[in-house]
């Protein structure tokens, strides 16, 4: 595993991560606490990373997916902001 793939990991990892605090927080109504999130970080990224480094046929195949599917997340995310900030000074 070269430098790249590991700050590619690093990237990915932060990405899931925020995604699981978002999901956890619109389905409970409750804000994860920070050691949560260090045991989601931890193994959200020692996960990537088992694949990656085992597995580096499926790492080919799932890195397109990380890719576009938190590309999504992070667009649907960006417009529902944008959206709510047209709307507010709109008035």
């Amino acid at each position: 595993m070269d430098e790249v793939m590991m700050l590619q990991l690093i990237a990915f990892t932060l990405a899931i991560v925020e995604g699981v605090k978002v999901a956890y927080n619109g389905f409970t109504d409750k804000v994860l606490n920070e050691g949560a999130k260090v045991v989601v970080t931890v193994l959200v990224g020692t996960g990537l990373a088992a694949v990656a480094e085992f597995a580096p046929d499926a790492w080919l195949r799932i890195v397109p997916l990380l890719t576009v599917g938190l590309a999504a997340a992070g667009l649907y995310s960006i417009g529902k902001r944008s959206g709510s900030a047209i709307l507010k000074n709109d008035k």
